[in-house]
C-alpha cells in the first residue's frame, strides 16, 4: 500500500492544532490572587476543585480563574513551607483531603468577614455537599483551630480541637508525634517571634 503525503497549509495546521487542542483540558498554571473588590460582595463560591496544594489549602476553579482557597479558621502541618516540611503529619492531612476531595469535584466554599488573607488566597469554609470539610479536618485531629481575626466560628472550632485533644485523635495522640503545631512550627523556620495570637 502506497501512501502520499501532501504539504498542509499554515492555516490549515493551525486549524487541526485549535480543534485538537479546544478539547484537551488546560493545566491551570495561572493562579489568580484574590480580588477583595470582587469578593466583598458575595458569601458564597461554588466552583471545582483544580488541586490540593496540602492539608488546608485547595485549587478552586471559579468562573474559568484558578483560585487558592485557604481553608478558614484551621491550620495543619506544613508539607511545603520556605523548602521544608512537617512530615508524616503534613503529609497525612493533605493525602486525607485528596482522597475526599479528588480533582474535579464540585464544592462550595462560604466566605467569612475576611474574604481574603495576606497571601492573596480566598479565606472560606469548604463544603463538599453537607459536609463541611474546615471542622472534620479538625475532628480527625489532624488541623488545629487558627483563629485570626475576625473570629468566624472560632469558639465552635476550639471545642471541636478540645474533643480531639481528649480523645487522643491525630496529632493529639497518635505516634509520631508532632513535636510543634503548625503556627510554632513556622514561626520556628522563619526565625521571627510569634505575631498573633
Amino acid at each position: 500500500m502506497r501512501m502520499t503525503f501532501r504539504r498542509l497549509s499554515a492555516g490549515t495546521v493551525t486549524g487541526i492544532a485549535f480543534l485538537f487542542f479546544a478539547n484537551v483540558p488546560r493545566a491551570h498554571a495561572l493562579v489568580e490572587e484574590c480580588d477583595r473588590e470582587l469578593f466583598s460582595k458575595m458569601n458564597t463560591l461554588r466552583g471545582s476543585v483544580t488541586k490540593i496544594v496540602d492539608g488546608d489549602t485547595i485549587g478552586f476553579l471559579f468562573r474559568g480563574l484558578d483560585y487558592r482557597i485557604r481553608m478558614s479558621g484551621i491550620d495543619t502541618p506544613e508539607t511545603h513551607f520556605q523548602g521544608k516540611s512537617q512530615g508524616y503529619w503534613g503529609e497525612r492531612a493533605a493525602s486525607r483531603l485528596e482522597r475526599i476531595l479528588p480533582v474535579g469535584s464540585r464544592v462550595t466554599v462560604e466566605l467569612g468577614t475576611e474574604k481574603c488573607d495576606a497571601n492573596g488566597r480566598i479565606l472560606g469554609e469548604v463544603f463538599l455537599d453537607d459536609r463541611d470539610l474546615n471542622q472534620e479536618q479538625l475532628r480527625e485531629g489532624l488541623a488545629v483551630n487558627y483563629c485570626i481575626y475576625p473570629d468566624d466560628g472560632c469558639q465552635e472550632k476550639s471545642e471541636i480541637v478540645r474533643a480531639a485533644i481528649e480523645n487522643g485523635r491525630g496529632i493529639f495522640g497518635e505516634k509520631p508525634r508532632l513535636e510543634q503545631l503548625p503556627y510554632i512550627w513556622r514561626n520556628t523556620i522563619r526565625g521571627t517571634a510569634p505575631h498573633r495570637f
